[in-house]
């Protein structure tokens, strides 16, 4: 039973019957950490105003906190509403905004894209790809950002947790989008979630290894099991996709 009940699983839905269904993950693989590089800073400066703490200190301590729920595949682990009051009660005072509203109040750049994403979904969906959104990250704060840089309207849906009730790591994440006759590929830039999870529901993978990781990462937190689940393409850059995509699909 999820934590986060569906709102509607199926608004706004393209059902595909046959095709192939890209799922592409969103931070690290075509934007730089918007909300945590951004919107999270807020919430960082407002404690840290609060509290007369170092901000260095409680960015720390929502780091071991995302850390520990990672971990334990905690229902909550990116309600970052929830887990910046779990700081801001240990630092004896209160969170009372939502992080949410801050996202679609805030501007964002376009350098928290990833260079050629845009001319590379647009190739995409010229190329009569279906493409989902797929994230762990909230709907409510990652498709405001989506919006502000232009990115929402190359994707068919947006696939969340508070949205559609699951996370990567389970299967009902995906499974409604698959397409009945076809292929489905999840690409990402993390192991557990963009290749060992999806190869365990039936998807092909294609992993987007980066030369530089941003440093805010829980690569390594997820638990996966010891059967290892091996790419089925490995890229550096994300124009590199189309080329995969073939060579793997045909």
């Amino acid at each position: 039973m999820p934590y986060y009940k569906p709102h509607n699983p199926t608004a706004g839905l393209t059902q595909v019957a046959e095709g192939t269904a890209i799922f592409i993950d969103l931070d690290g693989t075509i934007m730089k950490f918007p909300f945590k590089r951004k919107i999270l800073s807020y919430a960082i400066r407002e404690l840290s105003e609060q509290t007369n703490t170092s901000p260095l200190k409680i960015k720390g301590m929502l780091m071991d906190k995302e850390y520990a729920r990672e971990k334990s595949l905690s229902d909550r682990r990116y309600d970052w509403d929830d887990i910046v009051r779990e700081v801001a009660r240990e630092l004896g005072t209160e969170w009372k905004h939502d992080l949410g509203k801050i996202a679609e109040e805030s501007s964002i750049s376009n350098s928290f894209i990833y260079p050629r994403t845009k001319r590379t979904l647009r190739g995409l969906r010229k190329s009569g790809y279906t493409l989902y959104a797929a994230t762990n990250g909230l709907y409510r704060y990652q498709n405001p950002i989506l919006e502000k840089l232009d990115l929402r309207k190359y994707f068919d849906y947006i696939i969340a947790p508070d949205k559609d009730g699951y996370y990567k790591n389970e299967n009902e994440f995906f499974r409604p989008y698959m397409p009945k006759q076809g292929f489905s590929v999840m690409v990402g830039d993390e192991y557990g979630y963009d290749v060992y999870y999806p190869k365990k529901f039936g998807l092909k993978a294609v992993l987007l290894r980066r030369p530089q990781n941003y440093r805010w990462s829980l690569e390594g937190a997820t638990p996966v099991g010891s059967d290892a689940e091996e790419p089925d393409a490995i890229i550096y850059d994300i124009s590199e996709l189309p080329r995969a995509l073939k060579g793997i699909l045909t």
